[in-house]
């Protein structure tokens, strides 16, 4: 059953791409993520790590808001067709072996089952600014995360004891801060798909969110494209860590995302965490020497109810007593 709830829910993403680590609007919290998924192609040979994220939010009234992206090096930006998502999947779809299997089930289930001023600020410099997939996006090198907040008051976006700590965090690492803005048509909100480049020793996934962030749904699909099999690792329990669906080299990768990792041969690790509540800290992806896992086969359950099968059971019970009885019968007869 755990395993048809993995499938079932990496069929269901869908989201169209955006980024976001930490949003930021006007006035109270009102913006949530309702589903994400993210590509992150690493070269090792460079250190170069090409982040790309869907996601879509439920705004709740927000005319307008931002999310902020931090990075450990001063990123560029690209944009990317949103089509790789749903490629990388048809691809992983393709992979995967076919099984029928039987299994009994009651009908009772069955039933219940488909129910600053010139830049800076007071510590805060700016670095450049950009447009890029629709937004509107400027880098900033702070060294004091009150003043960080300050500049996003500055800019028209809430400050809040919550976003400040979070600020805190990266300030304290160095990190560089990409604070994008889209306007919002209605209540819910989705993007297109930019692509942030950074150069890091190991990619990572800027995973921390603000202590306050609103709930989220669904289950989060990672897709971490490099010349070699990588580990998930963020501090947490193994036996609490994401599901591996597969990594291997056998998958078929959009030429897009084959040209960011040039003279190598593309190895996919596809990660599903459906944990309600993330880790308090960021995500690695270190080198592993484990082998391949070849992707999660699609099963097909036909599903034999237990009362039909009793049922069964029962006539042919039947049937071969009226037959036994009858030949006893005759032989009495004959007798």
């Amino acid at each position: 059953m755990r395993t048809v709830g993995v499938l079932l829910l990496l069929a269901s993403l869908t989201p169209s791409p955006s980024d976001a680590c930490a949003t930021v609007d006007h006035g109270a919290l009102s913006t949530g993520v309702t589903s994400e998924e993210a590509i992150i192609v690493f070269d090792p040979a460079t250190k170069t790590q090409h982040f790309i994220r869907a996601a879509s939010f439920s705004t709740r009234g927000s005319s307008d808001f931002g999310f902020i992206v931090p990075t450990p090096s001063l990123p560029t930006f690209g944009e990317v067709d949103q089509g790789v998502f749903a490629q990388l999947a048809e691809g992983y779809e393709a992979a995967r072996p076919r099984q029928t299997k039987l299994e009994l089930s009651s009908m009772l289930v069955l039933s219940r089952s488909m129910k600053g001023g010139d830049g800076e600020l007071r510590g805060v410099t700016e670095l450049g600014t950009s447009r890029v997939a629709g937004m509107d996006v400027t880098v900033v090198r702070a060294t004091d995360s009150v003043a960080l907040g300050e500049w996003l008051s500055s800019h028209g976006f809430s400050n809040r004891p919550a976003l400040e700590r979070w600020l805190s965090h990266y300030v304290e690492r160095g990190f560089f801060f990409s604070a994008f803005r889209y306007a919002s048509t209605g209540s819910t909100l989705t993007t297109s798909a930019p692509r942030i480049t950074f150069t890091t020793p190991t990619p990572i996934y800027p995973y921390l969110e603000p202590d306050d962030s609103l709930p989220r749904f669904g289950a989060l699909r990672v897709w971490l494209i490099a010349p070699e099999r990588r580990a998930w690792l963020d501090g947490q329990s193994t036996t609490d860590a994401p599901t591996l669906l597969t990594s291997t080299s056998r998958l078929a990768v959009p030429a897009e995302l084959v040209s960011l990792l040039p003279g190598a041969k593309p190895w996919v690790s596809v990660f599903l965490d459906s944990r309600h509540v993330r880790p308090r800290g960021d995500v690695r992806f270190e080198a592993s020497a484990d082998g391949e896992q070849l992707p999660l086969p699609r099963v097909k359950v036909i599903s034999v109810p237990i009362e039909g099968l009793f049922c069964l059971l029962l006539t042919l019970g039947l049937v071969g007593f009226g037959i036994r009885r009858a030949r006893s019968s005759a032989g009495v007869v004959r007798s």
